[in-house]
């Protein structure tokens, strides 16, 4: 129902190149952040991340991505919001943070209808959509 968690280096395959396939299949990649950004954009009709995360935890949306909230495993600790309040979620990007040691992820919660940018320790795992070539 949820995908799997990954840390960001398993997920890329070792291969730090924004729009690597990663794991993914054949002809489908890891989007980087500028991609989030056109999928946000796109979905919130021009507004943005403050409004963009309505859309995309919607469950009766007919898009084809839906940002269901799963929880995440950080600090070597599974961090499941699927039963409490709030819910969330964050995706990874492959977008490299500001060090070495971080990558980009989205986060989605149920609390804000906002889309949140957040630099994270490639360490934590976190689910991953691919994107088509």
């Amino acid at each position: 129902t949820y995908g799997g968690f990954y840390q960001w280096d398993e997920l890329m395959q070792y291969d730090g190149t924004d729009r690597a396939q990663g794991f993914c299949p054949p002809g489908w990649h890891v989007p980087d952040e500028s991609e989030w950004d056109s999928m946000i954009s796109n979905v919130s009709n021009g507004i943005g991340n403050g409004i963009a995360g309505a859309f995309l935890t919607d469950t009766g949306a007919t898009g084809l991505f839906q940002a269901k909230p799963a929880g995440i495993f950080y600090l070597n600790n599974i961090q499941s919001f699927t039963s409490l309040s709030p819910k969330v979620i964050f995706f990874w990007t492959s977008t490299l943070g500001s060090t070495s040691k971080n990558a980009v992820a989205k986060g989605l919660n149920s609390v804000a209808p906002s889309v949140s940018r957040y630099e994270s320790s490639k360490a934590n795992a976190f689910p991953v959509r691919c994107v088509k070539d």
